[in-house]
């Protein structure tokens, strides 16, 4: 389950890719993407 979630937000801060898939993911509050959503996962587990 922690392996998933990583990679989910992996992808939405564009630190994984997805070879299948042309395109940008983005997570945005007010308009401003979030970032390291990653790292901030890693760093409360």
């Amino acid at each position: 389950m922690i392996k998933s979630a990583s990679n989910v937000l992996g992808i939405i801060d564009e630190s994984t890719s997805l070879s299948e898939y042309d395109g940008d993911f983005s997570l945005l509050y007010n308009g401003k993407p979030i970032e390291y959503l990653q790292d901030c996962f890693f760093i409360q587990i």
